[in-house]
Order: C-alpha cells, then structure tokens, then sequence
C-alpha cells in the first residue's frame, strides 16, 4: 500500500498472517461478506456474524456488525471500479483490503484527510460522507472494545491511498 506524499511507517503487509487481530477481522470479513454477496450464500454471512460476537461479545457484537454490512454494502454498491478481493482463506492481501483496512484505521486514530481520501478511492464521491462516517463509528465501536488497528502511515502521508495493482485476488463486478 502507497500513500501520496510518504510511505507507510513500517511498510505495508502483503499477507493476512502480517496483520494484527483487529485488521484480519475486517479483511477477513470483508472477504466473507462479499463472497457471500457473490455466491448468494448466507454461510459467508454467519462466520462474519460468529466472528464479530467473538471479538465483540455476543450481545455487544451486533451493533459492529450492523456498521460493518453498512460499510460493505457502500463498497458494494457505489465502488469507483470492480473490488479485488481474495477468497475467504487467499493468503494475499489486495488493494481493495488494504485500502479498507487503512480507512477504519484512519477513522480510529482520527486522520479525518486519509479517511477521506481512503474512502475517496473505494467508492463515488456521492457515498464518501456516508462510508466515511460508518467506518468512524465502526471504528469507535471497535476502540472501544479494544480492537485497535495499527498507525501504519506516517502522519505527513495522509492525503491520498495509491493502493498497488494487486495481479492476486478475485474481481468483484
């Protein structure tokens, strides 16, 4: 993952087993739901749900739940281009992962410019305020619960996600 104007502090990971708990809980889910949303297969949507309560717990992990299907569904719905996505158990990370995973993180350490511009590259400009706002509640939420993501971008880097064409993963039209 490239950021305009800098690089990531500590390099950006190019496989799930690099991230932290928090970060393969949103890839990971990320992954689920729109394989679920592919294959019309509510199975994908179940795990996210039993992952979220267990990260969560139980009764807590439906409101996060709620926010992070809201956020997907803006992906899926007014994405700027067809979504790269590894299966549910690919190895490799895409830059459509990658750059969701620095939007939630972005919203958690309140760098409002690299949100904007992370949401800015996921989806219309009409969708920005609305995903850009999920992901900062699903970020609280997640703060909250101590789930916190990693700062993986240098302060002076926050204006504009350059994700790398990623030749792995699936493209979601």
């Amino acid at each position: 993952m490239q950021i305009e104007n800098g690089v990531p502090a500590a390099g950006w990971p190019e496989r799930l087993d690099d991230l932290t708990r928090a970060e393969r809980l949103l890839v990971g889910g990320l992954r689920r739901w729109l394989a679920g949303l592919r294959q019309n297969d509510g199975a994908h949507w179940r795990v996210v749900s039993v992952e979220f309560a267990a990260a969560f717990g139980a009764a807590a992990g439906t409101a996060p739940l709620a926010l992070f299907g809201r956020a997907v569904q803006f992906l899926y719905l007014d994405r700027l281009r067809p979504i790269r996505c590894n299966p549910p158990c690919g190895a490799g990370l895409t830059e459509h992962e990658g750059c969701f995973a620095l939007l939630v993180a972005a919203c958690q350490h309140g760098d409002a410019r690299l949100g904007r511009a992370a949401a800015g590259w996921l989806v219309a400009e009409e969708a920005v305020g609305d995903l850009l706002a999920t992901a900062a509640s699903l970020a609280a939420a997640m703060r909250r619960s101590g789930l916190l993501l990693p700062r993986r971008w240098r302060a002076a880097a926050s204006a504009s996600p350059r994700p790398p064409a990623s030749p792995t993963g699936a493209t979601l039209h």
